[in-house]
């Protein structure tokens, strides 16, 4: 009677001790879903911030090619002006 007791306790004990292996590792596992979704999440907003700064990387070298053409038009001009005068 004892010993079969002592065997239900045991059994008891290592039915609990599971049970509570079981929600750890559930609990673990949640952790785990939580942390990945939170780095999708960040992984989205800087390919976001990236596209965007490329974008307006883009259209500000759209903006400088176009200044360097109107200095160059600007310098062109200028040079034919002074040629002119030094003829003339």
């Amino acid at each position: 009677m004892r010993t079969t007791l002592t065997a239900i306790t045991f059994a008891a004990a290592a039915l609990a001790l599971a049970a509570c292996s079981q929600a750890d590792q559930n609990e673990a596992e949640a952790n785990a879903d939580e942390m990945a979704a939170e780095a999708s999440q960040a992984a989205s907003e800087a390919a976001d911030a990236a596209q965007d700064a490329a974008a307006e990387a883009a259209a500000m070298a759209e903006d400088a090619a176009h200044e360097a053409g109107e200095a160059m038009e600007a310098a062109g001009d200028n040079m034919s002006d002074a040629a002119d005068d030094a003829t003339n």
